[in-house]
Order: C-alpha cells, then structure tokens, then sequence
C-alpha cells in the first residue's frame, strides 16, 4: 500500500504517502488511493483534521515520469491529468482541513497537492 493512515491523536489522522524509492510520486495507484484514503476521512465524524505528508527524504517529485512517458496520446494524458484534478478537487471541496507537511521537495504535481491543501 502506498498510503498508511496514522492516528495521531483526538481526531487527527495522519496521511502517509508511503513510496520513497519513487520520492513519493504520484501514480494512478497512489493518486487513486489518496482520493480513496481522503473520501473516507471526510466521511469519518471521528476526524476533525487530516495532516498530509511524505515518507522518507521529501515530501513528492510530482507525477510518476514513468507513467507520464506511457502515455500514448491526448488522451491517455487526460485520464491521467483529470485523475490528479479530482484529487486536488477532494482536498479543497471536502468538508475536513487538510494541513500538509512539506519536507525536503515538492515538485510539479506535488507542489500542486501542497497548494490545495488548507495550510502548509
């Protein structure tokens, strides 16, 4: 899993992005377990505050060059471009702040997740 949910105290709840060989790229898969990870805090009464960082030497290179350099057309690209959209879109229309804790770097997309979050 490259997303570990941590309890860190009376309804604050720790979002790992768990993939440091990558630095913390963001993949369909890990894109997707975000919004899944996300989708399920807001729901959560228990949760008051969600803090958002990364694991290992900085906090996200951005989209996962990899799967950028598959892609095989215009559209291929917009599956994935509208996949990080409603990430982002998770993060600034759902109902608990999202504090990110930005260590080491964040790069394009990664950088675009800090700013959509409620504080850094």
């Amino acid at each position: 899993m490259s997303v570990i949910i941590k309890k860190l105290g009376d309804g604050i709840k720790n979002v790992i992005i768990n993939d440091p060989k990558t630095y913390n790229s963001l993949s369909y898969k890990t894109i997707n377990e975000l919004i899944k990870v996300l989708k399920k805090l807001d729901k959560d009464i228990n949760t008051k505050v969600i803090i958002l960082e990364g694991a290992g030497k900085g906090f996200s290179a951005g989209h996962n060059l990899k799967e950028v350099r598959g892609c095989k057309n215009r559209s291929d690209h917009l599956k994935l471009f509208n996949l990080c959209s409603k990430l982002m879109l998770q993060i600034v229309e759902g109902n608990k702040p999202v504090i990110v804790k930005v260590h080491g770097a964040a790069f394009a997309a990664g950088c675009q997740l800090v700013a959509s979050c409620d504080l850094a």
